[in-house]
């Protein structure tokens, strides 16, 4: 029998979708699943949802708890699993029927601790159709730290950023729980999944469906997204840091510098304190590239100049 893979469905106010995101679970050609339920402390009809599903197939786990955000609530269910490997799918979402079977056939083929798809978008209403077309597909094969490294490249697809669109060795996950606190938290938690991983298979097969709510985190408040993102990319620089390993901080550093100075492109403003703290930090080290010096100074002579010349990239 295939190995059994823990699915874990963090649940938040999400009545509308819920039956859809589990429906697509639970019609896998891959059926060694448990499915876990993480009702987050919702105040809809959700978590009675969550408990109608678990009367319905005996693969299915629900669970409620106080509301304490994505990460903690995802923290939540991996404690509960018991799988060998461990997938996520966010509850507005849907995936393909041969998700898990290919994911899974992919990672035993390359013999990797995590297999990953791409992915598409879709909005309310729309009709959401998976391209079986498998003439079409390409694969790459990476070490884990070309995976960690590619991740941290700001101009790479969120398929290696997100905990969805993958499946990863248990193991993996339970040693690495995701910060909680703030949004962004998946930039820290993917980050560490592959640097402690040996081989990481990406597939360009798109069979997760990504269901855009205009009041999600990604779509809300720009300056919180702005906080978070600087709170996890700080987080990552200093896991690089405590580690010894300079080239991955290195990036690191410059994906946090980008963070401060693309906040400025909409409103002109000087340097905050967590910009000044940074710079202090790196500016008289070999950890900044020359591109990002040149960003620096350049907004150092003019804010309103520096906007001018990144708007016309």
């Amino acid at each position: 029998m295939n190995p059994l893979i823990s699915v874990i469905v963090p649940v938040f106010n999400v009545e509308k979708y819920l039956d859809r995101c589990i429906t697509s679970i639970i019609e896998q050609t891959y059926k060694n699943l448990e499915i876990i339920l993480v009702n987050d402390g919702s105040s809809d009809n959700s978590g009675a949802l969550c408990d109608n599903w678990v009367k319905k197939d005996n693969r299915i786990k629900a669970f409620h708890k106080e509301n304490g955000g994505a990460g903690d609530t995802r923290n939540f269910g991996i404690e509960k699993a018991t799988g060998e490997y461990i997938a996520f799918v966010d509850s507005d979402d849907v995936i393909a029927p041969n998700y898990f079977e290919i994911l899974y056939s992919n990672l035993v083929k390359y013999n990797a601790d995590i297999s990953c798809c791409d992915y598409f978008e879709f909005f309310d209403d729309q009709q959401i159709t998976f391209n079986n077309d498998q003439s079409s597909r390409s694969i790459q094969v990476m070490s884990g730290y070309d995976a960690c490294k590619k991740m941290i490249d700001s101009t790479v697809t969120i398929v290696l950023v997100s905990p969805c669109c993958k499946i990863s060795k248990s193991k993996i996950i339970k040693n690495n729980p995701f910060p909680t606190g703030h949004a962004c938290e998946d930039e820290v938690a993917s980050c560490k999944y592959y640097y402690y991983s040996n081989k990481v298979v990406l597939s360009n097969a798109k069979l997760y469906a990504y269901y855009q709510h205009p009041s999600s985190v990604m779509h809300g408040n720009k300056d919180k997204l702005k906080k978070d993102t600087e709170w996890a990319f700080k987080l990552r620089c200093e896991f690089f840091e405590k580690l010894g390993e300079t080239e991955l901080e290195r990036e690191a550093v410059n994906s946090l510098l980008n963070v401060y100075v693309y906040s400025t492109i909409k409103t002109p403003k000087r340097l905050d304190k967590s910009f000044i703290n940074f710079l202090k930090k790196y500016w008289f080290t070999n950890k900044l590239k020359r591109n990002s010096r040149i960003k620096i100074m350049l907004f150092l002579l003019s804010p309103r100049l520096f906007n001018h010349f990144m708007n016309s990239l």
